[in-house]
């Protein structure tokens, strides 16, 4: 089932860009700059949504650049301890094959609390993901949606077996599809290597250099399981971080069942005003 196995690869992506399944070396890439609609259009039926004053990263490190893992980890850590939103976009190639991704989050105490994300597929299609409200709904390509209606939700008991496998994956990514993963990746980190003055889209960075200790990962951190699976003990990656102790560039490549993917993750529009919606019921599939 070729399609719906690469339907379901970029949501994996998000988190296999930040775990790195078997991580071979870290790259600098280029992603997608195409900007996240502010809002979901889902219609009426909002079960959530966020406000926040506009907060501009600062344009250089405010301070010397961190010289220890704990030290990044804390500095990350602090930065988004008051991150309420945050946009996202993401390239991925696999295979010979660009997939590209863009969306917004919310935030709570660094922690993904809410997601609209949506990814092309290369010969799929369309794949939008939405979670808010404690569920999760996706509007599929219309190749492998066969519900009648425009959204599913998802769900481990879904009697569809392209949504079975997507609630599966779901399950480990979506914490890993937000900005606040940056810090227990640091915190896991053996060496940090700074390089003050990158600049990313007109922002200017210190880049960190780390490489994870997979053994120090939290046993319940996404992608864990794979990477020890894969016999991988040391994880390269490299985290761009702005002078309000953001990251806002994530990159790294590496090697998954085989095939080579490279990941760039870009994180902007800190704390500016999103709207996550759910669809209307009426629109969405539950079987």
């Amino acid at each position: 089932m070729k399609s719906p196995t690469r339907a379901l690869l970029v949501p994996l992506t998000v988190a296999l860009g930040l775990a790195a399944a078997g991580c071979s070396s870290t790259t600098s890439g280029s992603a997608s700059t195409g900007g996240a609609s502010g809002s979901a259009s889902g219609g009426p039926a909002a079960v959530g949504s966020t406000s926040a004053s506009s907060s501009r990263p600062a344009s250089a490190p405010a301070s010397a650049p961190a010289a220890t893992a704990e030290e990044l980890a804390s500095r990350l850590q602090s930065g988004l301890a008051t991150t309420r939103t945050a946009r996202i976009s993401l390239s991925v190639t696999t295979g010979g094959q660009s997939l590209n991704g863009h969306g917004v989050e919310r935030l709570t105490a660094g922690k993904l609390s809410a997601l609209d994300l949506t990814e092309t597929v290369p010969g799929a299609g369309e794949l939008r993901v939405i979670q808010v409200g404690g569920k999760t709904y996706a509007r599929l390509p219309a190749s492998l949606n066969h519900s009648g209606k425009p959204y599913v939700l998802v769900t481990g008991n879904s009697s569809d077996p392209t949504v079975r496998n997507l609630a599966k994956s779901l399950d480990s990514t979506q914490s890993s599809a937000s900005a606040g993963n940056a810090g227990i990746l640091a915190a896991a980190s053996d060496s940090v290597k700074a390089t003050v003055g990158q600049d990313v889209g007109g922002v200017r960075t210190t880049r960190y250099a780390i490489v994870v200790d997979t053994a120090k990962l939290p046993a319940t951190y996404p992608g864990r399981a794979a990477l020890v699976q894969a016999g991988v003990t040391r994880l390269p990656v490299d985290i761009y971080v702005d002078g309000s102790n953001h990251p806002v560039k994530v990159t790294e490549r590496f090697t998954a069942s085989g095939q080579a993917v490279s990941t760039t993750i870009l994180v902007t529009g800190y704390n500016r005003p999103v709207t996550i919606t759910a669809p209307p019921a009426s629109q969405v599939s539950t079987r």
